[in-house]
């Protein structure tokens, strides 16, 4: 606030030098006092100044009371002899440079923009130290992060729930299925792409004579056949259940091309009542070499029991794992003589794989028109077959898969559409404190994503135990035995959720974004 000077007119006295001393000292004395009245006057208006600009008046009255001093001092100079005014001049000179040269350095201060808020200067900076962010900034980011993380979760705890609800029953479906789709078709293209299976053209069921593997064997391109029987024998209790075969031991290690870890080939045919488990089943019930295993079966009533001969794998086939060889021979000497020389499937090996659908059609073309006619097919499309079975189930299942992640998208939508329209007067209000557009669309969007990313994280976490105990359930049988929770596919489906999420309040998010501030302000919900 700018404040008038006071103007004090003061006679200009020209002693005599004839004058007495009393009148001197008289014209001294009306000097010193106009000189007070004019340093009063001076001290109530910087007092005044003071009260009116508030904080800045302990600034302001020191530079009033200097401006009264200089006056008061110049008054009594005049009526001072020469000599004593030139030395006062010479003193005032002196101090006059050495303010020039603190109001220098403080102007070049000010120049290179090192002034407070107030425009006072601030002490210089040692060179070197980086200067921190403005702390504005830092605010900012932080009040929209925890604006984010209090809309989503916090401000309407029941609707957030059922939000997160919705999304992690959807994650869980995506994830089953995903990861069980993939299993069984990894687990098919694991099959061999030289051997080829042969069973019943009426079912699986049924079996076929001994005697096919003969004439299967002197169909041009095969060089190996093999025969095996379903077992479904029981270890100790029902919940025990793995997969069990009885095979041509001889003809069979040689098609499988089966890998010994532990035990050997020698021991497994040289006893009839050897078998051979996969390493995971021998790692599952902690089986050894020598061990004996007894099984009860409902198919082959009767008492079993077998020695571990071997513990073996398949490089090209991960559910040689959980299955269990014994000799078909054993089982065929205990069958009546209707079952006798019965075998389930015969599995060959080709010359050539590119020459197998010839070899196919020239198999199925020899027992044309005989009592147990024959389907041959690949392995792969063999184990595809069980796919093909309940494919209609799983293509359902797969579009409901679908049909609730839609959903799961309008479920957001809605979420996020009801929390800005409740708090459009606070978004108004944020955008009067200075808070663009961009802020806003991006509080939105940060909503969805933590919604939909929370969600998919709470139904990967919950996914986990049910795949790793379907994978189990499913290894029994020798059919997807490498399936369980996979890092990637969890991940992706975390992902997809939170990208979902963010899809389903992009609308929302524009729209919030385009209020107007007096519309946002005016609207009561």
């Amino acid at each position: 606030m700018a404040i008038a000077a006071h103007r004090f007119h003061l006679p200009v006295l020209q002693p005599d030098a004839g004058a007495d001393r009393g009148g001197e000292r008289r014209a001294a004395a009306v000097i010193d006092q106009v000189a007070e009245s004019g340093a009063n006057a001076a001290r109530r208006a910087g007092a005044e100044a003071g009260r009116i600009a508030g904080p800045h008046g302990p600034h302001a009255a020191p530079a009033l009371r200097r401006t009264a001093a200089a006056g008061r001092h110049r008054a009594r100079d005049r009526g001072r002899p020469e000599h004593h005014r030139r030395r006062r001049a010479h003193r005032r000179s002196r101090s006059q440079v050495r303010r020039g040269s603190a109001r220098a350095a403080q102007d070049a201060q000010r120049d290179a923009g090192q002034d407070d808020r107030d425009g006072h200067p601030r002490p210089a900076r040692r060179r070197g130290r980086p200067r921190p962010p403005p702390p504005r900034e830092r605010i900012a980011h932080v009040t929209l992060t925890g604006l984010a993380l209090r809309n989503a979760f916090l401000r309407n705890k029941t609707r957030s729930l059922l939000t997160v609800l919705g999304v992690v029953l959807a994650a869980v479906a995506f994830l089953f299925l995903r990861t069980v789709l993939t299993a069984w078709y990894a687990s098919s293209e694991a099959s061999a792409a030289d051997r080829v299976v042969t069973r019943n053209a009426v079912s699986l069921i049924n079996p076929l004579p001994l005697n096919y593997a003969g004439r299967i064997r002197q169909v041009p391109g095969v060089t190996k056949v093999t025969w095996s029987n379903w077992f479904g024998g029981i270890y100790k209790d029902r919940k025990n259940f793995f997969a069990q075969f009885a095979i041509d031991a001889p003809s069979a290690l040689d098609v499988f091309a089966l890998k010994f870890v532990q035990g050997s080939k020698e021991d497994f045919l040289g006893d009839r009542n050897a078998c051979v488990v996969g390493k995971g089943l021998a790692k599952k019930y902690g089986w050894k070499v020598g061990d004996t295993i007894p099984l009860f079966s409902e198919i082959y009533p009767g008492d079993w029991k077998f020695r571990v001969a071997g513990i073996i794998e398949s490089p090209d086939d991960a559910s040689i794992d959980n299955l269990m060889y014994f000799h078909w021979a054993r089982l065929n000497e205990s069958l009546p003589a209707s079952r006798k020389d019965t075998v389930g499937l015969f599995t060959s090996t080709i010359a050539n794989a590119n020459d197998s659908p010839r070899v196919i059609r020239d198999i199925d073309a020899t027992f044309a028109n005989s009592d147990n006619e024959t389907h041959t097919e690949t392995e792969k499309a063999f184990r595809l077959s069980f796919v093909t079975g309940s494919g209609a189930i799983l293509s359902a299942l797969e579009a409901v898969s679908g049909v609730i992640l839609i959903i799961m998208a309008l479920i957001l939508g809605n979420t996020l559409a009801m929390g800005l329209r409740e708090r459009t007067p606070e978004l108004g209000a944020m955008r009067a404190i200075g808070f663009l557009p961009k802020h806003i669309r991006i509080l939105a969007l940060s909503e969805g994503a933590l919604l939909g990313a929370v969600g998919g994280l709470l139904g990967v976490i919950l996914a986990r135990p049910i795949l790793i105990g379907f994978g189990q359930t499913m290894s029994q049988f020798g059919f997807l035995s490498n399936i369980g929770f996979k890092l990637p596919t969890a991940i992706a489906t975390i992902v997809v959720a939170g990208i979902i999420g963010a899809a389903a309040s992009a609308f929302p998010a524009v729209q919030a974004a385009r209020m107007g501030i007096v519309d946002a302000l005016r609207r009561q919900e």
